[in-house]
This record gives structure tokens, C-alpha cells and sequence, in this order.
């Protein structure tokens, strides 16, 4: 059954709602620099999405597909006033959440995991805030 927000079939929590750390992004075939990728954060709350950069912060919206295999992930995003697409793949598994998308906003949705010079791969995981419910922000430490 397709999914518009963040309940799972029976109307629980649904496994991405929360704070997720950067962990690892490969780009264009390249590891990202680890200080830049740990500087990402995405959290989602329903339909919406935040995404914490280095570069700032941006809002938006999520739709997700989860009888699709691999699970589907659409998220729109708007900087500058200019809304942006995103067509992406998704997994969450024990604490780690996989995203993999196109490049840039045009590309075609991949279908596999697996990065490449126009996929993106980013590895996420849970905040130890969402965890422990400690209510304070990880160290670097507690976010490896």
C-alpha cells in the first residue's frame, strides 16, 4: 500500500520518523569529505523533511512508496523560492538509513543501491537524541 506520510500501515511510528546523521555520502563516485558529511542532518515529522548542511538548512515535503522494491522516496525540497524534486530509493535497517538518488533533480529514480557519477549514495544513521531520548545533542563520539 502506498504511503503519503509517516504511519505505517497500522498508524504506528513509522522506522524513518525522527533525526538521522550524516554517516557517509559518496558523490560522483567519491567519498564525500567526513567533516562536511557529518555536518548533514535530515529529520522527518509526518510529511515534512528538514535538511541540515553545512550550507544551511531547507525545508520541505516527503512522499513515500513502500510496496515498491526497492521502497520509493519522493521529496521536494524548496531553496530560493524554487521548488526541487527529488525521485529517490530508500531503506531503513537496524539504526541505518540508505538513501540513494539522482545527481541532480532531472535524473532518472535509481533502482538499485549503488552509486555512480549521476547517483548519489548517503548513508545515514539515528540520532542518539531519538535513541536514548537523552535530550541533548550527540558528541561526535556518540554519533559514530
Amino acid at each position: 500500500m502506498a504511503q503519503s506520510d509517516l504511519l505505517a500501515d497500522d498508524n504506528t511510528q513509522h522506522p524513518l520518523e525522527g533525526a538521522w546523521l550524516g554517516h557517509e555520502i559518496v558523490e560522483s563516485n567519491e567519498k564525500m569529505d567526513q567533516g562536511v558529511v557529518k555536518a548533514f542532518k535530515m529529520i522527518f515529522e509526518g510529511e515534512k523533511i528538514s535538511v541540515t548542511s553545512k550550507d544551511g538548512q531547507v525545508a520541505g515535503t516527503v512522499k513515500l512508496d513502500d510496496a515498491k522494491n526497492p521502497k520509493w522516496m519522493d521529496i521536494e525540497l524548496t531553496m530560493d523560492g524554487t521548488v526541487m524534486t527529488i525521485q529517490a530509493i530508500y531503506e531503513v535497517r537496524d539504526g541505518v538509513f540508505r538513501l540513494c538518488h539522482p545527481e541532480g533533480e532531472n535524473g532518472t529514480r535509481p533502482s538499485s543501491f549503488k552509486a555512480s557519477d549521476a547517483v548519489v549514495l548517503a548513508t545515514f544513521k539515528r540520532s542518539k537524541v531519538e535513541q536514548d531520548g537523552a535530550g541533548q545533542a550527540p558528541t561526535r563520539a556518540e554519533s559514530k
